[in-house]
């Protein structure tokens, strides 16, 4: 590389590459000025991917989503706030990211070839090991604020050990979780896990996806058994609650949820069931008791 080019590339802020494959031109060096990273549909190698982070010292903003190449993800950014991961991968080391306040990861499926069904996804989560060190870095994002887990990604914590190991995160206000299986008991123990490690949560959205064929251990309630009942939901301001659609468990949450906030301002629920269905179960959740006399129920399009 020329020495004006290579000054460039040092100079620069933010980087996005999309559809390409990624070469790191010169390790030695890297982006020591670069604040934010972007890449989209890119293919690049472990070794790559871990070389080009570990040389962006300044790097607070990454954005890594529809990879290929890339299987074991290895974080090592000192100044990082914000890190977005979407794709199909087998595991995230966040080896040194104590400053990360945003962190959203989401777990794509892999190539149709390679998950004829669902039951072929759950056997690859078992051969990669269960994502030891993603679990393993949780306990390491003390300052995390916002988390969000995506698509597959709650379902790999449901699954393993991480239940009654997570530690207290005192600054994280936002937490999003989607696919929730209301009906399996390993879903609704991984909430209250995630509720008792997390004292002043403001803003809870949670995306429902509740089947009974998909549950590995069955729940008819979400309160029997998962040690949530004496929680109180002393700082949430806003829920939403997504694609329910009237199970006993969901239903028991959002009564759970309204008799323990006491600052509780607003709950948005959307059903997807029928018109007169969502009309029935509307007025169900109207009935229950709520701990917050300003909460407002509104029932979504």
């Amino acid at each position: 590389m020329a020495d004006d080019s290579f000054s460039i590339v040092q100079a620069l802020t933010f980087l996005e590459l999309q559809d390409c494959e990624f070469i790191l031109p010169c390790v030695s060096k890297g982006f020591i000025n670069l604040a934010t990273l972007v890449l989209k549909d890119i293919t690049i190698s472990d070794e790559y991917f871990e070389s080009l982070i570990s040389n962006c010292p300044l790097l607070r903003k990454l954005v890594f989503s529809d990879f290929y190449g890339c299987s074991h993800l290895k974080v090592n950014a000192p100044n990082l706030k914000e890190l977005f991961v979407n794709g199909f991968f087998e595991d995230i080391d966040l080896e040194n990211t104590p400053s990360l306040a945003t962190l959203s990861v989401g777990l794509e499926d892999g190539e149709e070839e390679d998950h004829d069904n669902e039951e072929d996804f759950e056997d690859e989560f078992a051969q990669n090991g269960e994502y030891h060190n993603f679990k393993k870095s949780l306990s390491g994002v003390l300052k995390i604020e916002r988390l969000e887990l995506q698509t597959n990604m709650f379902e790999v914590l449901a699954k393993g050990s991480i239940l009654e190991k997570l530690p207290t995160y005192n600054y994280l206000t936002k937490l999003y979780l989607s696919m929730v299986n209301f009906k399996d008991l390993r879903h609704n123990l991984m909430i209250c896990c995630f509720f008792r490690s997390s004292p002043v949560l403001r803003t809870l959205k949670l995306e429902a996806d509740s089947d009974d064929s998909m549950a590995i251990v069955p729940a008819e309630s979400f309160c029997n058994g998962n040690g949530c009942l004496d929680f109180k939901f002393n700082n949430l301001r806003t829920m939403k609650l997504v694609e329910i659609c009237g199970e006993i468990p969901e239903l028991d949450f959002i009564k759970f949820v309204l008799a323990n906030a006491p600052v509780l301002e607003t709950l948005n629920i959307r059903v997807i069931t029928d018109p007169h269905e969502d009309a029935r179960i509307f007025k169900e959740i109207m009935r229950f008791r709520r701990a917050s006399t300003q909460a407002e129920i509104i029932c979504l399009d």
